[in-house]
């Protein structure tokens, strides 16, 4: 007798029950001693599928623009459990950001990026949220110009972008270069002004200047008989005068203009040159000097005797010499 396990009914495939058969004539039999025949040893198939709980086969995979489906199967035949289960669809694939609007120091920006696979289909297929976007914090840096306004002591300005009070800024004024708006003289004080660019000024007065602005009151020189005067100063502006001073008599200064060989103004004799000839004792040098007179008398003009007298006007005797 040959015995043969039993092979259990599946949800689509029969079964057979336990059965021994006869190796010579291959009836069956129920027990292993051939008491009780049986014909029937088919179980019928049950229709109860055995499908899986956490194991699924993909039916169509997810992508970030569409939605998969998934199925569960019969571990007994492999038929699959209807109707699918829905797969969500998967994270997109953004690209890097984008600033859409700069954020400033009081407002928020804007930054976006584009899923780089939605961003190939067209525009009825891509998702809504194929664009991701996002908030820029304002930076709360203000952005400053040299533009000052006056406030007395300080001046201030505010953030050229938000103008807003919450930035304002105070400072202390930068001023520039002196100018001279008035000359001081030294009869009066002069004044200086210079200038912050928030239109804020400083002055400041110029002390009288000790420079005067002479005018000359000419003087005239000593003479052989008068004493003379020199240059006087007064300053056109404030009065202030320089006074001439004396110059005592000149005893040098002779003048001969009618060339008689006297001075005009005191009747000293030109002719007094130390060492001439002329002036020796001897009796050739009294009868040159009478010589000389005598000429002069009657030329009516200097007759010199000397050779380095030739400036003064008349006849040059000094070949008697």
């Amino acid at each position: 007798m040959t015995h043969h396990e039993k092979v259990d009914a599946t949800c689509g495939k029969n079964g057979t029950k336990e059965f021994w058969s006869c190796s010579k004539c291959s009836t069956k039999f129920a027990d292993e001693n051939g008491n009780a025949k049986i014909d029937d040893i088919v179980i019928p198939a049950t229709g109860n599928h055995n499908f899986t709980t956490d194991d699924y086969k993909i039916i169509v995979e997810p992508t970030c623009n569409s939605t998969g489906s998934k199925a569960y199967y019969c571990l007994d035949c492999a038929a699959v459990k209807s109707p699918y289960v829905e797969i969500p669809r998967v994270a997109h694939s953004y690209g890097e950001w984008k600033v859409v609007k700069e954020a400033t120091c009081s407002e928020a920006g804007e930054k976006e990026r584009v899923c780089t696979v939605c961003e190939k289909l067209s525009e009825e297929e891509r998702p809504a949220d194929y664009v991701e976007k996002a908030t820029i914090s304002a930076t709360g840096e203000h952005t400053y110009e040299n533009v000052w306004t006056n406030e007395g002591d300080v001046h201030s300005r505010v953030c050229s972008v938000c103008a807003s009070e919450n930035s304002k800024e105070t400072a202390d004024h930068s001023y520039g270069e002196w100018v001279v708006t008035k000359k001081a003289t030294c009869k009066e004080t002069g004044l200086k002004v210079r200038k912050c660019s928030c239109g804020a000024e400083k002055t400041e007065v110029i002390e009288k200047s000790e420079n005067h602005n002479f005018k000359i009151i000419p003087g005239y020189a000593a003479t052989c008989t008068s004493t003379g005067l020199t240059d006087a100063y007064e300053c056109i502006l404030c009065g202030f005068k320089v006074e001439s001073q004396t110059i005592p008599v000149n005893d040098g200064a002779h003048t001969d203009k009618n060339g008689d060989g006297y001075c005009d103004g005191c009747n000293y004799e030109y002719h007094s040159h130390d060492g001439c000839i002329c002036h020796s004792d001897n009796i050739f040098s009294k009868i040159i000097r009478l010589i000389c007179t005598i000429f002069s008398w009657i030329a009516r003009t200097r007759i010199t005797c000397c050779s380095d007298m030739e400036w003064y006007p008349g006849i040059n005797m000094s070949f008697l010499s």
